[in-house]
């Protein structure tokens, strides 16, 4: 008996058959089957049909029934920005007993997708439920946290390694959105109830509004990307039927997906839409060309760095040395300790190869240097890590460990140590010397 016919229920839905364009809805694989067997769903990297974008794969929603079944869920969370109608493809789903494997395939399903045009006349207003404090979502959630950390520190450091960064990161901004919420609502007395409810917030979407309560009660409305007016201020405080915010409702697409399609009808409607984003994009595609070309050119005419008397990791060792003696990461002074330990080794860079550091960003020092072939693979390793963790310290607030400061110490004097410029001494000619000043008559 194949595996497949044991399992009692399988099937796949979109949560609704319909869609906006560039609204966002489940894909849900569903089956009922028994304690034993295994399910493996599909997976995708980018898209799951043409034009059909995939947002996001959740983990898998598995809950224990009566009868010895076990209920597992599948989802997806997809987009589109094509309108029309879209039939899914069958996709297949793993199923093993034990050593018995067998595949089922999911149904095939329609999704519609439609256009957005706005009727000025249709608008509806949303009204508070209850009474409360007005309060926005703010989005915070580790995997917005993740996306936002540099490909370049990301190839740099291991997976836990990263993934502690990226935790040390959320905990502080969390931690400061907490108390900021507190702060704003003036809620003195802090309690776990009250915590939870400011929890959702901070984890809410940024197009989420919250209606806050006391005893930590919490009502949420999401906003519509087209809002015609705001009535409300965060922390504003309203009562029950209060407006919120109005906003235009969406016409039904002006046509059937099957009427008769015209091409030149679709470029007349586009360049009538559309010409005005053209015209701005073409003027924003010169303003960027001439911004560039006179960069450029400022950047050709810019002065060459002065090489200053004193060899440059003479300036360096000293500079480093003085650093150190005032040991101010020891006083938690972290971030004064990175800018001036980044600005020493960025006019060490620029006296010694000639590359206009002080003026550039971390990234445009590093590919400078790839350019010019100025370091070694050890030397570009040390100077990346201490300029991209002073980076992350100035900007991403992270707060190091004493040994990582100390680690970016090292790291700089060993770069100047290993590419400092030493003159060769020619010895003097022993033979053929002809005496200065010597005196006739003598």
């Amino acid at each position: 008996m194949k595996v497949s016919a044991q399992v009692y229920l399988f099937k796949s839905y979109f949560e609704k058959d319909s869609i906006l364009l560039g609204d966002q809805i489940n894909l849900v694989i569903e089956a009922i089957h028994k304690p034993d067997f295994k399910m493996y769903f599909p997976t995708f990297k980018d898209t799951i049909a043409k034009n059909i974008e995939l947002v996001e794969m959740y983990n898998t929603d598995t809950v224990k029934k009566e009868a010895n079944q076990i209920s597992i869920k599948q989802k997806y969370l997809i987009t589109c920005f094509d309108p029309g109608v879209y039939s899914l493809n069958r996709f297949p789903v793993v199923v093993t007993d034990g050593s018995v494997t067998d595949t089922i395939y999911a149904d095939s399903i329609p999704l519609v997708v439609m256009e957005m045009p706005i009727d000025t006349a249709a608008i509806d207003t949303v009204f508070a439920e209850s009474e409360g404090m007005v309060i926005l979502g703010r989005g915070l959630t580790r995997e917005a946290l993740m996306e936002s950390v540099p490909d370049s520190v990301k190839q740099s450091m291991g997976t836990d390694e990263l993934n502690k960064l990226v935790d040390q990161y959320y905990q502080q901004m969390y931690n400061q959105l907490l108390e900021d919420l507190y702060n704003k609502t003036g809620i003195v007395s802090k309690s776990e109830v009250t915590d939870n409810a400011f929890a959702e917030i901070i984890a809410g979407n940024k197009d989420m509004m919250f209606i806050f309560s006391e005893g930590g009660r919490l009502e949420s409305y999401r906003m519509p990307m087209i809002i015609k007016e705001l009535f409300v201020k965060e922390y504003q405080s309203v009562k029950k039927g209060d407006k919120l915010f109005s906003y235009y409702l969406i016409k039904d697409v002006k046509k059937p997906f099957d009427a008769e399609w015209s091409f030149w009808e679709d470029v007349s409607n586009f360049i009538k839409r559309f010409y005005i984003y053209f015209i701005l994009f073409v003027l924003l595609a010169a303003a960027a060309y001439f911004i560039y070309r006179y960069y450029q050119k400022k950047k050709l005419n810019a002065p060459v760095p002065e090489i200053p008397r004193e060899p440059a990791h003479i300036i360096a060792f000293r500079s480093l040395t003085d650093l150190k003696e005032k040991k101010l990461w020891q006083a938690n002074k972290i971030k004064e300790y990175h800018s001036e330990l980044t600005e020493i080794i960025r006019r060490y860079i620029e006296h010694r190869f000639r590359i206009m550091a002080l003026e550039q960003t971390t990234a445009e020092i590093m590919a400078d240097i790839e350019k010019h072939r100025a370091l070694d693979e050890t030397n570009f390793k040390l100077l990346k890590q201490t300029l991209e963790l002073a980076d992350l310290v100035k900007f991403a607030k992270l707060t190091p460990l004493p040994d990582e400061n100390d680690v970016s110490m090292r790291n700089s004097w060993q770069l100047v140590d290993n590419t400092k410029q030493v003159e060769e001494i020619k010895p003097e000619k022993e033979n053929n010397v002809e005496p200065q000043n010597s005196v006739e008559g003598e």
